[in-house]
């Protein structure tokens, strides 16, 4: 394998259109045109959880949960005009009810509820209906000839639905697919609906409810499973009235109803519009290509570069693929892939010494600034100071960072950028389309802590970006798991020191953005992800900063979007305490204190390079905790009681009581007491020495200065460097093995509880202790917040 990670970090109103974006990285920079930074702002987020492998059915209380709040409603017309994939003529729909007159009479009983009769039965009238649609002639505006059949109707009430990713445990009433079957098919694929329906005969709260659930579900899912869609449809009907649904990166909205028996016509438009649409006009991205390589499907993902010609991308495994239970924000896959030369199943892959590529497939607002472009920033800032003596560091980091710039840029030890793509940007949303919660209400939710409150801000259009970084390395095994973490913690604090001499702050320093890779005969941690990076202390900067980051690894101050010590200005001047001593003297029931009490200012709230130095202390502290397995001894009795690790690494947009509480108390003892003993007897206060530099750091009173920082870097590389020795250099302890990508993040198979056998070694030998079972850990792996928090004030 040739790229490691230790975890897999598990990337949720009014908005413009977003695109896509395709990169690929490698330990040097591709040459990109800048913008002006002042004209990129951050994409909204919000904490999304990954919600594992479960059956999509038991998800829907999560997704209703998840989207209340992005769900927009639309005038029916309005989103005819502006959502629907193509616009037929009315003379094409005014052809095609006299030729469906006899099918759809006036007097609106051509689909009837006949007493008696089931939901299935009635609904299964609609097929010869709209199959016999398919047969007119259509025309869309501005275009002078009909269109070609794509999609066909499908009554798929009884068939099951099979996707790539595990939870495919539902069925849809009705769906659109591009390939007409001879006989019903038993079970259809994800990458086949192009569009799914939820019918129901009545219209009481709970029918309704449960139909836009399941439409909403059944969408998440396709979402989730297939690279290919830049967005998708729904129908619901419920009794009499019929509405559409669009859902996409930056947005989803609904229409209003309308009574589709009455209104013939524009049931006929809208089935219409359906059944010739284009795939790309249904959503399916033209530049991303499913593909049978063997006996495995993989995808091929078409990336052309500015002024240069087509390349061609093959998948070869997933890094990291998230599925959550969200739509709207930004969304990113990692694959590991090749590059072949061309698009189809008999592609063939390039001579290239048989180098791979990490290909990220991410959705970012369309205003924010690409990562290359970023990335050429800093590769500026970091030339000149490759060509400038240096005073600062000294010792062993001071020769890290001297190698690390010579014959620049090779020996970074960032992910490289080989090329960039930008895809399709959402449709523009409509003036008329409003947020209405009332969509999915009532909700009989209970929103539990891993599940995030929904942070819910005026977000942006999303585009489609692809970015291959490559990698000097070949395809081999990757490390273990404990060497894993040897790579990526100290080439991953040499390149933040390397980002504070450039006077850049990451802002997502997370094990997902650490890649290890095959370097000669050893490995790399490279860190990629420059997507949130930001420069410090410009002049056009944002009052305050905004969430940005993995909540498992983000420093607290960020978690909490302000500063843990009281920083602000108030009386505390030799003037202001000598008149306020002079009123405590004189102060009597009603004295009138004048000028005594002033204005609270406190001061912008912005990110610092001692937050990306933090994230390195939870990352650390994450692996000590939930990849170093416990001895018997430090398994609880209690098997309700909830595991420590829990209790700190949630993704939600608040840090949990138990995160904060340790973050102020440096050698918090329910922390020693989690580590394993024997990674030392005086590991504790190695860590508790880390943990107390930086909560210091925090608690300063006063701004930090360069030398500051400078002072710091050189105790995190010492403290930090301490910590990963003792590490690598423990025996007796066993460490989690990284689950296998088909199997991230599922349940254990006894998902309450599991055998453990844990072996310590003792001081005079190695012992081993009896199996017993302890509550399973149901820490999930790290997310990305995905929506934009304002932190003490408006961005």
């Amino acid at each position: 394998m040739l790229f490691s990670k230790m975890a897999r970090p598990q990337p949720s109103g009014h908005s413009l259109p977003s695109h896509s974006s395709v990169t690929a990285t490698s330990p040097t920079q591709a040459q990109s045109q800048s913008v002006p930074v002042s004209e990129c702002r951050s994409t909204p987020r919000s904490g999304k959880g990954h919600v594992g492998i479960v059956g999509q059915n038991m998800l829907r209380p999560n997704v209703a949960d998840e989207m209340i709040h992005e769900l927009q409603i639309c005038p029916l017309d309005e989103f005819l005009k502006v959502y629907a994939p193509c616009r037929p003529t009315s003379a094409s729909v005014d052809a095609a009810l006299r030729r469906m007159e006899t099918m759809m009479p006036a007097n609106g009983n051509w689909l009837g509820f006949g007493k008696g009769e089931t939901e299935k039965t009635v609904f299964a009238k609609l097929t010869p209906i709209i199959t016999a649609l398919g047969s007119v002639d259509c025309v869309c505006e501005k275009e002078a000839q009909p269109r070609t059949l794509n999609f066909h109707y499908v009554d798929s009430s009884d068939i099951k639905i099979c996707g790539e990713i595990k939870g495919s445990s539902y069925r849809v009433d009705a769906c659109l697919l591009p390939t007409l079957h001879d006989t019903p098919p038993k079970e259809l694929t994800v990458s086949e609906l192009a569009l799914v329906a939820e019918y129901k005969k009545s219209s009481t709260t709970d029918k309704v409810y449960d139909d836009r659930l399941k439409v909403l579900s059944a969408a998440n899912h396709i979402m989730n499973d297939d690279p290919r869609r830049m967005w998708t449809y729904g129908v619901t009907i419920e009794h009499e009235k019929m509405a559409l649904w669009y859902f996409s990166r930056s947005y989803s909205v609904k229409s209003e109803e309308f009574e589709y028996k009455k209104d013939r016509k524009t049931f006929l438009k809208i089935f219409m519009s359906f059944l010739f649409a284009t795939e790309a006009e249904m959503g399916f991205d033209p530049t991303v290509r499913r593909v049978l390589h063997g006996k495995e499907i993989r995808y091929i993902y078409t990336i052309t570069p500015e002024n240069q010609p087509p390349r061609f991308f093959r998948m070869i495994r997933p890094i990291y693929i998230p599925r959550v239970a969200c739509i709207t924000g930004r969304q990113t896959r990692v694959w590991e892939a090749e590059e072949v030369n061309e698009s189809s199943d008999s592609a063939e892959v390039l001579r290239n010494d048989g180098k791979r590529v990490v290909l990220k497939d991410v959705w970012l607002d369309e205003r924010s600034q690409p990562e290359s472009e970023i990335m050429d920033l800093i590769m500026k800032k970091l030339e000149v100071i490759a060509s400038q003596p240096r005073d600062w560091p000294a010792g062993h980091l001071g020769r890290c960072i001297t190698a690390a710039l010579e014959d620049f840029p090779a020996n970074l030890p960032f992910m490289k950028i080989d090329c960039t793509s930008t895809g399709t940007t959402c449709r523009a949303q409509s003036e008329t389309s409003k947020p209405d919660p009332s969509i999915l209400k009532p909700l009989p939710l209970v929103p539990t802590l891993q599940q995030s409150d929904r942070l819910v801000l005026p977000g942006s259009s999303q585009r489609h970006s692809r970015i291959p970084t490559t990698s000097s390395g070949h395809s081999s095994p990757g490390p273990s798991p404990r060497l894993g973490f040897s790579y990526q913690a100290p080439n991953s604090s040499l390149a933040l020191t390397l980002l504070f001499l450039a006077g850049w702050v990451h802002r997502d320093v997370s094990t997902g953005n650490i890649i290890v890779v095959k370097s000669g005969d050893s490995f790399r941690g490279l860190l990629s992800d420059f997507e949130y990076a930001k420069e410090v202390n410009r002049a056009d900067e944002p009052k305050h900063d905004p969430k940005t980051g993995t909540p498992f690894f983000m420093a607290l101050e960020v978690h909490l979007g302000v500063s843990i010590v009281d920083k602000s200005s108030g009386m505390d001047g030799p003037e202001e305490q000598a008149r306020l001593r002079a009123a405590i003297r004189n102060y009597k029931p009603g004295f009138k204190a004048d000028g005594v009490f002033g204005p609270v200012v406190s001061p912008p709230w912005r990110f610092q390079h001692h937050h990306n130095l933090e994230s390195l202390m939870w990352i650390a502290l994450w692996f000590l905790l939930c990849r170093v397995k416990p001895i018997l001894s430090a398994i609880s009795n209690e098997l309700n009681e909830e595991p420590l690790a829990d209790q700190i690494f949630t993704n939600t947009p608040e840090p949990s009581p138990i995160r904060l509480k340790l973050f102020i108390t440096p050698g918090y003892r329910p922390m020693a007491e989690a580590f394993h003993p024997n990674l030392g007897h005086d590991f504790n206060q190695k860590f508790t020495s880390l943990h107390r530099l930086l909560y210091q750091t925090c608690a300063r009173q006063s701004p930090l200065s360069r030398e500051d920082f400078t002072e710091l870097h050189d105790f995190v590389w010492f403290y930090f460097g301490n910590i990963i020795d003792a590490v690598v250099q423990a025996t007796g302890i066993d460490i989690e093995e990284e689950e296998s990508d088909a199997d991230a993040n599922a349940q254990p198979p006894n998902a309450g509880e599991t055998e453990i056998t844990e072996s310590a070694n003792a001081t005079n030998g190695t012992s081993k202790s009896e199996p017993r079972k302890r509550k399973a850990s149901h820490t999930p792996h790290p997310f990305r917040l995905r929506s934009h928090h304002k932190a003490g004030g408006s961005t």
